[in-house]
């Protein structure tokens, strides 16, 4: 079970590294300066990549115990950018890095305060 609660804590602070990384990564970027710059898409697709493969990588218990935070479909994502690759939705990232990793970012702090910190 240590091992278990070791591994979780590794992939959540994955996460929330990689998390961070994409706010920094878009700090101050437009919509159209995003949509203009295709290396700054291909890093924004491998950051979130890196939320979603750490994220299938968290324990299912962990995951349960931490219900709102949206593992499936952060999985999802991850999912998609590797299998689907070819039809990836700009508008669908986009929103995903300026309105869902904020608040990714404030539920994995709580979740190692609260959880992980045990």
């Amino acid at each position: 079970m240590q091992r278990d609660h070791d591994n979780d804590r590794v992939r959540v602070h994955d996460m929330l590294e990689a998390a961070h990384k994409i706010q920094g990564l878009l700090a101050g970027c437009s919509r159209q300066a995003f949509d203009d710059d295709e290396t700054l898409q291909l890093a924004l697709r491998y950051l979130v990549l890196m939320v979603g493969e750490a994220a299938y990588n968290v324990s299912p218990e962990l995951r349960a115990r931490n219900s709102e935070i949206p593992w499936a479909q952060i999985i999802g994502m991850r999912h998609r950018l590797v299998h689907g690759y070819s039809a990836v939705d700009l508008n669908v990232l986009w929103i995903a890095a300026t309105e869902n990793v904020p608040r990714l970012i404030s539920d994995l702090v709580k979740l190692i305060q609260e959880d992980l910190g045990k």
